[in-house]
């Protein structure tokens, strides 16, 4: 009758236990639900901005490649002069410019896929990347900031679009010109946090080459000439 007694006082104890845990992880749960709804702006504030020097060193890191071996101003542009050796008119060269923008988005691309850039995202797979930040981040003191669990946000790269090569071109001084060639793109992504969830476009602009060369720009187009060609 003992032994009974004892076994029917262990088993109340376990499952006083069991309904203690799911009271926390409930209550943990509601605090999760209140904490995102309350932050979930600020959360999405400060995860876009690291968002932003990611992707802003993925497009420096064309500026180290050996992608700007290859850029060659007198084979991508095609300039006409007039009778006066001034700048009529300015082209692309669409099969060399073709080329570059190839190699150009292809290094974007493979950028994005990377993990552990800087230190600050750690690989969820091919198209999807995550960012942790502290618990504190949401509380307005800067000295608990930083303190906290760090809580994984996923970000999925939905890849480059509306890639393409640009040319600025402009009076230099006397009868000279500088032509610049810029790589323009954009990057579409998606912030997803608990309960909520952001698309953001980036567009960003990186100097490829520059040159300076006589001629001169009518002054119909006020000193400055560009133009745009997209892949």
């Amino acid at each position: 009758m003992k032994r009974r007694v004892k076994l029917k006082k262990t088993k109340k104890k376990s499952n006083t236990i069991i309904y203690i845990i799911l009271i926390i992880l409930f209550l943990t749960f509601l605090m999760l639900i209140a904490y995102t709804k309350k932050s979930s702006n600020k959360i999405l504030r400060v995860v876009n901005d690291k968002i932003e020097n990611i992707n802003t060193s993925y497009a420096n890191n064309i500026i180290d490649s050996d992608i700007l071996k290859n850029v060659e101003i007198d084979k991508l542009l095609v300039v006409s002069k007039n009778k006066n050796d001034e700048i009529s008119e300015i082209n692309f060269d669409v099969k060399n410019s073709y080329k570059i923008l190839i190699k150009i988005v292809k290094k974007i691309k493979n950028n994005l896929e990377k993990s552990d850039v800087n230190a600050q995202v750690n690989n969820f797979g091919k198209d999807s990347f995550s960012i942790s930040i502290p618990f504190g981040i949401v509380f307005k003191s800067p000295y608990v900031q930083n303190l906290g669990p760090k809580i994984p946000l996923k970000v999925n790269s939905e890849g480059v679009i509306n890639s393409g090569l640009k040319t600025k071109v402009k009076n230099y001084g006397i009868n000279n010109v500088l032509m610049e060639i810029y790589a323009s793109f954009e990057i579409k992504q998606q912030i997803i946090i608990p309960f909520n969830s952001k698309n953001i476009s980036k567009k960003y602009e990186v100097l490829l080459a520059s040159k300076i060369v006589e001629g001169k720009i009518p002054n119909i187009y006020g000193g400055n000439l560009s133009k745009e060609i997209f892949y």
